[in-house]
């Protein structure tokens, strides 16, 4: 199993990653900045716009 993680201080710590790789699974962090592999981000910012809006 892989586990993708957003690239924020608090996921990167060494007993997460340990205990994690002791299951036999697999972390991947995400760039600083990929709203394409979030996109409750762009989801967020439609619907702030829309309640301007309204």
């Amino acid at each position: 199993m892989v586990v993708i993680l957003d690239n924020i201080s608090i996921y990167i710590n060494n007993s997460i990653t340990e205990a994690v790789e002791a299951t036999g699974h697999i972390i991947y962090y995400l760039s600083l900045y990929s709203p394409d592999y979030n996109p409750i981000k762009l989801t967020f910012l439609v619907l702030k716009a829309w309640i301007k809006q309204n």
